[in-house]
């Protein structure tokens, strides 16, 4: 895959804080600095979104308040793209809303 770089939208009511110890579990990762994970299989990156904003529309996940940026690291396409499509999984299935934009999407569903 050419363009392995995927960012995951992410509105919960968790603090920022919470929502990178959470990634951190689902990525089984090490903790790199306060926003930064690495894991055997990628690197991201955990960040508030400079469009948020309480009032907009809390369906467009470009205004979600968090995003994930997450690189490939040393692993095949299927690894990464089933790991990405667990974490968007999970996230869903506890409440949080988490949306993927990345050249591979219709490969997430």
């Amino acid at each position: 895959m050419e363009n392995c770089f995927c960012k995951i939208f992410i509105c919960t009511s968790l603090g920022k804080q919470q929502l990178f110890d959470k990634i951190l579990s689902l990525l089984k990762g090490e903790k790199e600095s306060f926003s930064d994970i690495r894991s055997p299989w990628c690197d991201a990156h955990l960040a508030e979104n400079s469009y948020y904003s309480p009032n907009s529309d809390p369906n467009d996940f470009i205004y979600f308040p968090y995003y994930l940026e997450i690189y490939e690291n040393k692993t095949n396409d299927t690894e990464y793209i089933n790991n990405i499509r667990e974490i968007i999984f999970v996230m869903n299935s506890i409440g949080y809303k988490a949306v993927a934009a990345c050249d591979f999407e219709d490969m997430l569903d």
